[in-house]
């Protein structure tokens, strides 16, 4: 079954809709205020396949996560405030400012 996703938005591998703007550069606050004005969020990555299958997808971009690091140090997903459980990709993201991250 092909999950039908809005127009802009594309189906990466079944693990939902993705808007991708690769065309573009954004700062970490425009690409948040960005997904907020849509009501979505910043790339949220939840397991190995679904990290591999958005990687193939973007290759050669830098994507922002939308993940930060608290006080303590701890990477916590924006849209929940829960800690991020998958961390395969931790070695990957690059630290603009020491709280914020992206994948290339």
């Amino acid at each position: 079954e092909n999950l039908a996703c809005d127009p802009g938005y594309e189906n990466i591998g079944q693990f939902g809709c993705y808007r991708l703007r690769l065309d573009q550069k954004y700062s970490f606050e425009e690409a948040l205020h960005a997904c907020q004005v849509e009501e979505s969020d910043l790339l949220e990555i939840r397991n190995r396949r679904e990290y591999g299958e958005v990687l193939k997808r973007i290759r050669g971009f830098n994507v922002w996560m939308g993940i930060k690091r608290d006080f303590m140090g701890i990477w916590r997903w924006i849209s929940s405030s829960e800690e991020t459980v998958f961390t395969n990709w931790y070695r990957f993201p690059r630290r603009a400012d020491g709280s914020c991250a992206y994948i290339d």
